[in-house]
């Protein structure tokens, strides 16, 4: 459920001709196999870009913290 002031920013934005897209397109962290060394790996996709035309991105797999890699 989006917010209301959330939802407000978003109408002003898209009334100065700019697209929600953040709204639209959403980042899926995902688990990865562990690598040698056992830490935690992830890689992220993405998922809304196809009703754009647009293909879907895919990172590969990496043992980084989110915030490295985003």
């Amino acid at each position: 459920m989006t917010e209301g002031s959330r939802l407000q920013k978003v109408a002003e934005d898209m009334m100065a001709g700019q697209p929600p897209i953040t709204e639209w397109v959403q980042f899926l962290w995902r688990s990865g196999p562990p690598p040698p060394r056992g830490e935690q790996t992830l890689a992220v996709v993405t998922t809304g870009r196809a009703a754009f035309v647009w293909r879907e991105i895919e990172s590969r797999t990496v043992a980084r913290p989110p915030a490295v890699i985003g």
